[in-house]
């Protein structure tokens, strides 16, 4: 539990960012995915991209297909797909999380911390593999040579594990 209670509007606020990183998440996994298992004609920024209609539980799937995770990275996935799926679909519906008592945000506080870590990593890995797998197709932007050179990314450490996202030999 927190020293001090913590204000509904910090809920609603960290709620809000929340929702943008799990936007930010599935369209770098959806990139992702074309990225690197994508035929040579299809990688162009435009086509990589271009909007996607799967849910995020086909796009994991897909990526399963096509890859073999190591036991981390995989758990990680499930655990921020069923978190994902809680706060995307029954956040409002859940008993006991509510933002008008300090103990419904203190429950909810208890779920949203972990979920936001969670996805934060997963976010970085999959920014290190856009990357990664950019600079071996050519892909260049301002905005990536910014975040490799950012020392608050730190993006460079999870180069290992975005190098053994590959295609299935």
């Amino acid at each position: 539990m927190n020293e001090q209670p913590i204000t509904e509007d910090e809920i609603l606020t960290h709620i809000g960012v929340l929702l943008l990183n799990v936007q930010h998440f599935e369209f770098l996994l959806t990139a992702a995915l074309k990225q690197i298992y994508a035929p040579a004609e299809d990688l162009t920024p435009e086509k990589i991209f271009a909007g996607e209609k799967r849910t995020l539980g086909m796009l994991m799937s897909e990526l399963r297909k096509r890859t073999t995770l190591e036991h981390d990275a995989d758990a990680l996935l499930a655990a921020v797909l069923k978190d994902r799926n809680v706060f995307v679909h029954h956040l409002s519906q859940r008993i006991g999380f509510d933002i008008s008592s300090d103990i419904g945000r203190d429950r909810l506080w208890e779920f949203l911390g972990p979920f936001t870590l969670n996805l934060n990593r997963l976010i970085h890995l999959f920014v290190a593999i856009h990357i990664k797998h950019g600079d071996e197709i050519g892909f260049d932007s301002a905005d990536v040579r910014q975040i490799k050179t950012d020392p608050g990314w730190k993006i460079d450490a999870y180069y290992p594990q975005a190098g053994k996202i590959r295609k299935k030999t």
